[in-house]
């Protein structure tokens, strides 16, 4: 799942849904498919980016991996890309193909940014506040969560659990190496902003607030986990993306319910 980023297709496809659903807008199954495979290919993209011929390569196993199949992973994102563009341009409407466009266009703009010189504390924080940004950008643009307040709320929880889901990864995978000082203060003030939007949001749009609060809950417990324990937590991404693929699903299954 992670190495082929199927991780992140899934929080995408389940926070479309789910932020689509809450803005009272009628499922667009094709604008989710979209999604999905848009997803997929900018998380390939950056891993590709990472591993590219003439650079050093992390040394971590989903980097490694792309090193070992960088040519067929390279083909299938060609293919895909030329196949998501046409299927895009058929079947979603004009406005949203092309505000879609201007996304790829800031996603190419991210990755040529992180290929200027930085120092590796820079461009790790520069990886760690952008994708979060255009995780959401990507999931409220198909899901048209901004239409409705209760959808702008659901893309805020998404934010903010986003940069909660990252920098806890972040924290988890830097424990054998040097951890930048920024790092944890930033953990922190994720994870209380997830709390403080699960809170503020509970009364006015209760389901969104409750999965705000069921994902701040478990990346709290995480946490608490993580500073305690000498070991390292295998699957760590796998752990922090399923919580927030279930928020995801809290809020969808609590707009169902009545008078939700």
């Amino acid at each position: 799942m992670e190495r082929w980023s199927l991780d992140a297709v899934l929080v995408a496809g389940a926070w479309g849904i789910a932020v689509g659903r809450t803005a009272a807008r009628d499922i667009d199954l094709w604008s989710i498919l979209v999604l999905i495979l848009s997803t997929w290919l900018t998380y390939v993209a950056d891993r590709l980016w990472d591993v590219r011929p003439g650079r050093p390569v992390p040394q971590t196993d989903r980097h490694m991996y792309y090193k070992c199949h960088y040519k067929e992973f390279f083909l299938l994102w060609g293919t895909l890309f030329v196949g998501s563009l046409v299927l895009s341009w058929l079947v979603l409407p004009f406005w949203k193909w092309a505000g879609g466009l201007v996304l790829v266009a800031g996603i190419v703009g991210y990755l040529a940014v992180l290929s200027c010189t930085w120092k590796d504390s820079t461009r790790f924080f520069l990886k760690r506040i952008a994708v979060p940004v255009i995780f959401m950008a990507g999931v409220g643009w198909m899901s048209e969560g901004w239409r409705t307040p209760e959808g702008l709320a659901a893309l805020f929880v998404l934010l903010c659990c986003a940069f909660a889901n990252l920098f806890l990864i972040s924290y988890q995978e830097s424990r054998d190496s040097i951890r930048p000082s920024w790092l944890e203060p930033a953990l922190k003030w994720s994870l209380f902003g997830v709390a403080v939007s699960g809170t503020l949001l509970v009364f006015p749009f209760w389901s969104v607030g409750s999965g705000a609060l069921f994902c701040g809950v478990l990346y709290l417990g995480l946490y608490s986990h993580l500073m305690k324990s000498k070991e390292t937590v295998s699957g760590i991404r796998a752990v922090v993306d399923t919580i927030l693929a279930l928020s995801a699903i809290v809020i969808l299954l609590l707009g169902m319910l009545p008078n939700a």
